[in-house]
C-alpha cells in the first residue's frame, strides 16, 4: 500500500511496502502528500507488486476478471447499457488479453490520450478533421476501467489501482443554448400540433426534464396550490416509471393556472398502464403522448417534431434540453437567485447551479451609461505654450 512520510524541507517523500513487506521509496521528493502517495502508488504497479498476495489471480487476463465483476454491478439499466458500449468499443480491444498485474499508469496514460486522438467513425467536423472522442468520453471510459480495478483492489487482488487519480485532459465546457422570448416563440410557430406546443410550453415555462414529463401523473397536480410535484420520471430503456427524478429528490413546481387548465383537458387513463418501480400508479399521465396514451418519447419528439420547428424558425441550433437552460436564464432575467433557480430545477449540487453564472450580468444600460459619462474637467497647461517655454 502506497504511503507518504513528512520531508524536513516541508515536501513528502512517497514509498510502498513490495510482496515481501519490504519498504522502497520513490526516488525524489513531492510538493504535496496526495502527489506523493500517487507515484508511490504508480511505482508499486510497475513492480508488480499487486499480484504478490495472489500472484495466480494478478495474473488473470483483464477480461477474464471483467466477466466475473460485472455480474455483481449494481448500476442503472440505462448506465450498464452505456457502459457496455464503452467496454466492448474501448477498453477492452485495448486490455482484454492484458494481466491484472501488467496494467500499468504509464501505460493507463498513453491509452487515454490515444481515446482523444483517434477518430470515433462519426465523420468529419467543418474543417475535414476526424471526429474524435471528447474529452468528457475519455474520463467515462477510462472511470469504467478504473471501477473494474478498484473491484479487484477490494477482493485483494491487486493492491494498488493504477488508474487512482489519473491525469485526464479536462472536459471542454458545455455551450448551452438560451432563447430569448422572441426566438421560442418563432420555434413554437412552428411546432405542428397544439400538444406540440403545450409540451414545449411545459418543458419551457418549468424547467423539468424531458424524462420528468414523461413520467409525471396527474394526481401530482394540485390545482390549488397551482403546483406540480415532480416525483416520478419515465425510463424508456427499461420501460417503467421510476420512483424519482434524476436528483434522486421529489421537488415542488409552480405552474401557471392556464397551463394547468391545459393539461387537464387532455384525454388519460385511469392508469398509465406501464409498470411503477415503487408503488402502485395513482393515476393516468399528466401529459400523454397521443399514442394511446404512451409515455412521450424524447428520441422521436426532437427528431420529428422539435428539431424541424427550430430549423423552420432559422435560430440555429437548439436542443430540447435546451428549453431547461432557457427557464434558468429567464428566471436570471426576472432577478430570481441561484439559489432559487437550483432548488426549482432539482440541482442537489448549488455548484451545478453555477453554469448560470456568467448569466448574472449588470443591466446592460446601466452599464452603457456609466462608461458614456464624461469624466470630470480639470485644468491642464496648455501643451503648445508648455513647449514654447510659456
Amino acid at each position: 500500500m502506497a504511503f507518504a512520510v513528512a520531508t524536513a524541507k516541508g515536501r513528502w517523500r512517497g514509498g510502498y511496502r513490495d510482496g515481501n513487506g519490504k519498504s522502497c521509496w520513490v526516488k525524489g521528493s513531492f510538493p504535496t502528500k496526495p502527489k506523493a502517495i500517487a507515484a508511490a502508488g504508480a511505482a508499486e504497479a510497475e513492480a508488480n507488486a499487486p499480484g504478490w498476495r495472489d500472484r495466480s489471480a494478478a495474473n488473470r487476463p483483464y477480461e477474464e476478471w471483467v466477466m466475473e465483476w460485472w455480474g455483481s454491478r449494481t448500476v442503472e439499466a440505462k448506465t450498464l447499457k452505456n457502459d457496455l458500449s464503452r467496454m466492448n468499443k474501448h477498453v477492452l480491444p485495448r486490455w482484454s488479453g492484458t494481466a491484472l498485474a501488467d496494467i500499468t499508469r504509464k501505460e493507463l496514460k498513453g491509452w487515454a490520450i490515444d481515446l482523444a486522438s483517434t477518430p470515433n467513425g462519426r465523420g468529419e467536423d467543418d474543417f475535414g478533421e476526424p471526429l474524435t472522442e471528447s474529452n468528457a468520453t475519455v474520463k467515462l471510459i477510462v472511470h469504467l476501467l478504473s471501477a473494474s480495478l478498484t473491484a479487484a483492489l477490494e477482493e485483494g487482488i491487486l493492491d494498488f489501482n493504477p488508474a487512482w487519480r489519473l491525469d485526464l485532459p479536462p472536459a471542454a465546457e458545455a455551450v448551452e443554448r438560451f432563447l430569448t422570448h422572441g426566438e421560442y416563440q418563432a420555434v413554437r410557430d412552428h411546432l405542428p400540433t397544439e400538444l406540440d406546443q403545450l409540451i414545449a410550453d411545459t418543458l419551457v415555462e418549468t424547467g423539468v426534464r424531458f424524462g420528468e414529463l414523461a413520467g409525471a401523473h396527474w394526481h401530482r397536480v394540485n390545482e390549488v396550490n397551482r403546483t406540480w410535484l415532480v416525483a416520478e420520471t419515465w425510463h424508456a430503456d427499461a420501460e417503467r416509471i421510476k420512483a424519482y427524478p434524476k436528483s434522486r429528490k421529489v421537488r415542488p413546481v409552480p405552474v401557471a393556472a392556464d397551463l394547468i387548465g391545459r393539461w387537464k383537458d387532455l384525454p388519460r387513463g385511469v392508469t398509465c398502464g406501464k409498470p411503477h418501480q415503487a408503488g402502485r400508479c395513482m393515476s393516468g399521465l399528466l401529459v400523454p403522448s397521443g399514442r394511446l396514451g404512451a409515455p412521450l418519447n424524447v428520441n422521436w419528439w426532437g427528431e420529428r417534431v422539435w428539431k424541424p420547428a427550430v430549423d423552420r424558425a432559422g435560430i440555429g441550433f437548439c436542443r430540447v434540453h435546451d428549453l431547461r437552460h432557457t427557464f434558468a436564464s429567464w428566471l436570471i432575467q426576472a432577478g430570481f437567485t441561484l439559489a432559487e433557480i437550483g432548488l426549482l430545477l432539482g440541482h442537489v449540487k448549488p455548484e451545478t447551479t453555477q453554469r448560470y453564472s456568467h448569466l448574472l450580468l449588470p443591466n446592460h444600460e446601466a452599464v452603457a451609461a456609466a462608461v458614456r459619462r464624461e469624466p470630470a474637467v480639470r485644468e491642464v497647461p496648455n501643451v503648445v505654450h508648455l513647449f514654447n517655454g510659456a
